[in-house]
Order: C-alpha cells, then structure tokens, then sequence
C-alpha cells in the first residue's frame, strides 16, 4: 500500500472503518503528525488519513479483505 484516501477512490480497495495498528503507540505519533500538519477532508480529520503518514515513514501497513460488511451508521451533531 503506497496511499489511502477518504471521500475519493484511488483503488479497487476501501476502508470500511475498521483499523488496527500492531502498536498504539505508532497511531498516536502519526495522527499527530497529521493533525500538525493539518490534514483534513471536508475541513475534518480522519482516521484513514493517519495511514498517509505511517507510510510517509516507510512503515508496512497490510490490508485485509472482507466477504461482507455491514454498515453501523454515522453520527449526525
């Protein structure tokens, strides 16, 4: 995986809203990264973003395919 992207397909793939990381402490350091850079999609943050700068670090990240999903709905504030 070279790049992920939210609102926008770039691939045949796509995330689903479930994500993990081997170690959280890599997701804290990267989504701090991207929220110091400011990173934003329809002026908002996402999780899916944080990927972009794991990768930026020449960090592996692996994706897994799913049969089926089921949506769990959005938030509306």
């Amino acid at each position: 995986m070279s790049e992920v992207a939210e609102k926008k397909v770039i691939s045949k793939n796509a995330t689903i809203g479930v994500y993990c990381w081997k170690h959280g402490s890599e997701y804290i350091k990267s989504a701090e990264e991207m929220i110091k850079k400011n990173i934003r999609v329809n002026n908002e943050f996402y999780v899916c973003q944080v990927y972009n700068e794991f990768v930026s670090k020449n960090k592996k990240v692996k994706i897994h395919n799913v049969d089926k999903m089921w949506g769990l709905g959005i938030q509306k504030i």
